[in-house]
């Protein structure tokens, strides 16, 4: 009954979230009541212990220009996770600026072949803010991009490169290099001893960088 209840407020620093609350190490469910969070012991009949853990978070919030757009436009990251972008450029628009708490990481986006790019957040460690850019395409730019292809996007062992290239990396996703290529090596690529899993293909030319991802099954 009440007499033998106790009711809890439970109140996060600012930039942390509850993310765990056990009664005498059994996991136990909050209330949340639009942001105040509360539970009750019910039946004490003997002394307890209520442990609530927290988990630091950061938000990343990302804007676009006009000519596409940005999503998630706002989110919060637990510390240390990834997260991940897309940036939509509508039909004949391109990105031009790409920006990370002011600073360019244009050329971090990886091309995922239909029309959108995604940009990788590792190891979130502090509020971020994504701007991005667009501008109309020109003739120029839409040969560029079609002359640089990397296929299948899905593999077992082999990917084939369309266009020139001078050197082809292939990073995993913790931005280590797992193999590299030259170009005398020619447009098919022996990748059969790759571990499964997602990687992105970096394409080195005389006067740029195309990044594509790509699975390894």
């Amino acid at each position: 009954d009440g007499e033998n209840s106790e009711a809890f407020t439970i109140t996060p620093d600012a930039g942390y979230q509850l993310t765990s609350l056990k009664l005498d190490d059994v996991d136990v469910v909050w209330d949340d009541t639009e942001g105040v969070l509360t539970y009750t012991v019910l039946n004490v009949t003997a002394d307890a212990s209520l442990i609530a853990g927290f988990t630091a978070y950061h938000t990343v919030t990302a804007t676009a220009g006009d000519g596409g757009s940005v999503s998630p436009a706002s989110e919060e990251v637990f510390e240390n996770e990834n997260h991940d972008l897309i940036i939509s450029p509508d039909a004949g628009y391109k990105i031009v600026t790409l920006t990370l708490n002011g600073t360019s990481v244009l050329g971090d986006e990886v091309d995922n072949g239909n029309g959108t790019f995604t940009l990788s957040l590792l190891n979130v460690n502090e509020d971020i803010e994504i701007e991005v850019t667009f501008d109309l395409v020109n003739s120029v730019d839409y040969q560029s991009q079609a002359d640089v292809k990397v296929y299948p996007t899905v593999t077992t062992g082999f990917l084939n490169v369309k266009g020139d290239y001078q050197t082809i990396e292939i990073v995993n996703l913790t931005g280590n290099v797992v193999k590299k290529f030259n170009y005398d090596i020619g447009n098919k690529l022996e990748v059969h001893d790759l571990r499964a899993g997602t990687y992105i293909v970096v394409i080195h030319s005389k006067d740029s960088r195309h990044l594509f991802k790509i699975i390894k099954k």
